[in-house]
């Protein structure tokens, strides 16, 4: 099919409805950059930072940065884990909604801190909107949008993610001189702006059809349906499919009881936990977290003085690109290639880092110059391939029983290898004798494996149904023979478009109506 086929059901409200659960994700852009810009803005360090009679400059002691921006993230594992029992029971609208509260309440508590403790406890409180956000967005992205382009739509968080990433170091330029506290409370108020967006919008998003079945209420999805398709898909009958294969599978998981945590663990999906726990493994340890943590502080290390801003926000525009473009070929070219592509970049650019970067300061123009450069691909790559398919295929292969334990455990991890990754890096960094840049190494080595694990481990699930995945694990067949394979559902599915078409179809409850009373007849 091509790009037009593929956007022919699109709708203004679907549209309507990502855009509003995305932008979600510039609250968590613009959170996780803009602290990694406070941490050098001479204004937060007048007021959190501590002088040093010696320099007779304000700083914040590596350990209390480390410990910092260790902490925040139990508020992230907080809303990781509060994210399956809160959406489960009330649904993705209101899941989200809440995490806009909470946003709003976290900038009100940064912006009255007197101390850093009480801005620490701020930030961790608004990283329980960010844990909710992290899951909320891919899980209802996928679920509501077509299979053609659930790519583009799952991928646009990527996109507003970095926008926010990108605002939120932009947002610090004016003030890489001021000195009053309006420095940076300025820039802290500006993430009342997400939480706003989420607020005003979210109210008037349907809510997603695959939750309403899963609660009973197939009247109601088949209407929710309808807001998000076309006119032509509403009127040929094939919304109505479209649920009755939803509640079809729906049913069928209930059959198998409702899915417990260990079951992550067992033998159906232990293969899929594996998957989901290496692809956020390998985004935060591949390079990407480093340049959003800790791309000012290292840029100042190459002796950049305020440039320091300028290139950082470079980085992050030129990672808004990157996702654009990626957002753009995930549905024609699939997952595995933008991973693969973007994974082997990592490789390359933590290469040149680790080589040229270890010779600050009697470094050459031209060899700064490419580890600069180096250090904003290393984003690039991270758009490109870990962090536009790694929340993408976790959303996507959980099955109907397990997606949202899925989305929860995995995020969790993530938060895990953040926190363990962001803890041990501010030491590494400042023992230029023996580590410092020389750590981009490590980064590497990891971004070589990673290459390897998606060729063997990641299957291309591009244009198959979410209710597909199921079918396909239990086959044990290669990840890249997964686009070749035709399975049941897909089969049973253009059968019953088909038959819809002819003025045959009766429908799958009817089938196992009629099917029943066969069964009894001939016992």
């Amino acid at each position: 099919m091509g790009w037009k086929e593929d956007w022919k059901g699109v709708t203004p409200m679907l549209l309507f409805a990502v855009l509003a659960f995305a932008w979600g994700d510039i609250l968590f852009g613009i959170d996780t950059a803009a602290f990694s810009a406070l941490q050098v803005l001479p204004a937060w360090l007048q007021s959190f930072g501590d002088f040093n009679a010696v320099t007779g400059v304000y700083s914040s002691p590596t350990s209390r940065t480390s410990l910092m921006n260790a902490l925040v993230f139990i508020g992230s594992f907080i809303g990781c884990a509060l994210f399956e029992p809160i959406c489960d029971r009330f649904g993705y609208k209101k899941t989200i909604l809440l995490a806009g509260v909470i946003q709003a309440v976290a900038v009100i508590v940064e912006m009255t801190a007197k101390d850093w403790i009480t801005f620490t406890i701020g930030r961790i409180i608004a990283y329980i909107g960010v844990g909710l956000v992290e899951n909320a967005t891919p899980g209802y992205c996928s679920e509501v949008s077509p299979a053609p382009i659930r790519g583009f739509m799952s991928g646009s968080m990527t996109v507003l993610v970095t926008l926010g990433n990108t605002i939120g170091v932009a947002m610090t330029l004016p003030f890489v001189n001021e000195t009053r506290p309006l420095g940076w409370l300025i820039p802290v108020s500006i993430q009342f702006l997400p939480a706003l967006g989420i607020i005003l919008m979210v109210p008037f998003c349907p809510e997603s059809p695959r939750w309403l079945v899963g609660k009973g209420r197939s009247e109601e999805a088949l209407i929710s349906l309808n807001k998000l398709r076309s006119k032509e898909d509403i009127d040929s009958g094939l919304t109505a499919v479209e649920i009755e294969e939803i509640v079809y599978a729906v049913e069928q998981s209930k059959e198998s009881e409702k899915g417990r945590w260990i079951d992550l663990f067992n033998r159906t999906y232990r293969y899929r936990t594996f998957i989901v726990v290496s692809l956020f493994f390998f985004y935060e340890t591949t390079g990407g977290q480093f340049v959003n943590v800790y791309g000012p502080t290292f840029y100042r290390q190459l002796g950049l003085g305020t440039k320091v801003f300028v290139y950082s926000t470079i980085g992050q525009a030129v990672g808004v690109v990157t996702s654009i473009i990626g957002i753009l070929v995930i549905d024609k070219i699939g997952r595995r290639p933008p991973v693969i592509t973007g994974a082997v970049l990592l490789f390359v650019c933590n290469i040149l880092i680790g080589s040229l970067g270890p010779k600050t300061p009697n470094i050459s123009q031209t060899e700064q110059g490419v580890v600069i450069a180096s250090i904003i691909l290393l984003l690039s790559g991270l758009k490109l391939s870990f962090q536009s398919c790694g929340f993408l295929l976790t959303s996507e292969i959980g099955g109907n029983r397990m997606r949202k334990k899925f989305m929860g455990f995995g995020t969790a991890a993530d938060v895990i290898f953040r926190f363990v990754f962001i803890l041990i890096v501010p030491y590494f960094l400042n023992d230029p004798l023996y580590m410092g840049a020389r750590f981009a190494f490590v980064m590497a080595v990891l971004a070589a494996i990673s290459v390897v694990f998606v060729v063997l481990c990641v299957p291309e699930t591009k244009g198959k149904q979410l209710e597909e995945m199921n079918e396909l694990f239990a086959m044990n067949i290669w990840p890249w023979e997964w686009q070749k394979t035709e399975t049941e559902v897909r089969r049973q599915w253009l059968a019953d478009v088909e038959s819809r078409a002819n003025g045959t179809y009766v429908g799958r409850q009817k089938e196992k109506d009629e099917g029943d009373v066969e069964h009894m007849e001939v016992v």
